[in-house]
């Protein structure tokens, strides 16, 4: 075999088998999407009015867009006070990594509302992707919510009005965690 056969044969070797890795890699696949059901005990800060949007909610996670995009996720509420103008409610959902890396936390933050009950808050963003793999929970909190001890916050000025609402909730242990 000469030089020049043996250049060819392993270039179209090497081509070959980054071929069949791009063909088995595909493209990002999106992971479906995950609910779980919270508790929860709201409070505006500012007025001291409690209840706000009952007791409980349903968390959605996605991952839509794979890699390197961050990862979504929304509350759904089955009530709502009032209704409320799209788009005024900064949101964060705090939660905390299980497993390895146990008790890291990734917030979920954005400001979308669409009208309408049940109301709905997101998508919510997290600043940095989530590593693959990586299983999470709402942050479970207690007690009377405040500015510091909170799962779960909201807040929107509406006609000079500020609502500053803060939640303290749990997803239960029996519920799974979220993966991405």
């Amino acid at each position: 075999m000469s030089r020049r056969t043996f250049t060819a044969g392993a270039t179209a070797g090497v081509a070959g088998a980054f071929a069949a890795v791009v063909a088995l890699s595909g493209t990002a696949q999106a992971l479906p999407p995950e609910a779980r059901g919270i508790s929860m005990n709201c409070l505006d800060l500012p007025s001291g009015t409690s209840g706000w949007w009952g007791t409980s909610a349903t968390l959605v996670t996605s991952d839509p867009a794979g890699a390197p995009y961050p990862q979504r996720m929304k509350v759904a509420v089955p009530t709502s006070p009032a209704s409320f103008p799209p788009n005024i409610f900064t949101t964060t959902v705090r939660t905390v990594q299980t497993g390895a890396g146990n008790g890291t936390v990734w917030d979920f933050t954005g400001t979308f509302n669409p009208p309408g009950v049940p109301q709905t808050f997101g998508p919510l963003r997290t600043v940095t992707r989530i590593p693959p793999g990586t299983s999470v929970r709402l942050k479970t909190t207690t007690g009377t919510p405040t500015a510091t001890n909170w799962s779960l916050r909201m807040s929107a000025t509406i006609d000079g009005y500020s609502l500053d609402i803060a939640c303290t909730g749990d997803q239960g242990w029996t519920s799974p965690d979220f993966t991405f």
